[in-house]
């Protein structure tokens, strides 16, 4: 079906009328805020548009008493919307963002004296979803996606932009992660093993040595280990193989008083702490005591 120019017309005019509308409700003016050790350059809207704030997500924005100011799902000013930048006294570019009708919308950035880029991070009308920065170890972490969520991806490199870990969210709590070996080369892998945020072990756990031969190969429940472990030489031969189990005893009312990880002792046949170790208050699931072992000596407890 041919379209009409008369109604190709309409259609453009009325885009126009809410391309101008539009354009009304974000009028902003430039804003400078000057400080002994630099200024703060920004734009505000004039007049705040009809917002239905989201109580969930910061909003930024200004007033004359306060400055730039931030509320959780509300404002206290005119909101910040376009970009905004921070210069230090010599007049280096020190931080950028962007805002949409208060809520950080795009790239943010900071860079130090000399003009490296420290942190980067993206924003999805205030939901950050994509983050790069050191850590106070020095450490290259990167965040794709959004933080802890189900498809994250969480990225830790070493200055040299080697990569160290790659941890891929399975669950808000879960995630399966590979490790690779600390060097100056190309990244090798050195574990692969799924985890929870509280560093705890889940299923099949793998370790390999730097020739990629694999080392170490067992299973966890909960941070505990289970069933045969199997230990490997550099070559793929078998060095050892390791038979685990899950220890739990109960108080008499049914609730569990003690859990741990044995392994079997070949020599004596007998079966020997190993992990953690966890004893139980009798009427809650709070924990009276926590210990840990390495093969049947005690190392840590509190």
């Amino acid at each position: 079906m041919k379209i009409k120019p008369h109604f190709i017309l309409l259609v453009c005019i009325f885009a126009v009328l809410i391309s101008s509308t539009y354009a009304q409700q974000i009028s902003t003016e430039k804003k400078t805020l000057k400080y002994s050790d630099g200024q703060e350059v920004f734009n505000v809207c004039k007049s705040n548009p009809a917002v239905e704030y989201n109580d969930k997500l910061i909003y930024f924005w200004y007033n004359e008493y306060s400055g730039i100011g931030r509320t959780k799902g509300g404002a206290g000013g005119q909101l910040l919307h376009g970009k905004y930048q921070m210069f230090n006294a010599q007049g280096k570019l020190m931080q950028e963002a962007h805002f949409s009708f208060g809520l950080q919308h795009g790239l943010s950035r900071y860079w130090d004296e000399d003009g490296n880029i420290l942190e980067t991070y993206k924003y999805d009308k205030g939901l950050c979803d994509y983050m790069k920065f050191f850590n106070d170890e020095g450490y290259i972490v990167e965040w794709i996606g959004v933080m802890f969520q189900k498809g994250s991806v969480k990225k830790v490199y070493t200055k040299y932009d080697i990569l160290l870990q790659e941890s891929t969210f399975i669950d808000q709590f879960k995630a399966e992660v590979k490790e690779y070996y600390e060097g100056y080369d190309t990244s090798k892998l050195k574990a692969e093993y799924t985890s929870g945020l509280t560093n705890f072990y889940y299923g099949s756990y793998k370790s390999y040595f730097k020739n990629g031969q694999l080392e170490i190969e067992g299973q966890f429940i909960e941070n505990l280990r289970t069933e045969d472990w199997v230990y490997y030489n550099m070559d793929g031969s078998i060095k050892d193989i390791i038979k685990f189990r899950i220890f739990e005893g109960k108080y008499p009312n049914g609730n569990l008083r003690i859990q741990g990880s044995q392994y079997l002792d070949k020599e004596t046949n007998t079966w020997i702490k190993d992990g953690r170790w966890l004893y139980y208050e009798e009427y809650s699931n709070d924990y009276k005591k926590i210990e840990k072992y390495e093969y049947g000596k005690l190392i840590k407890e509190r």
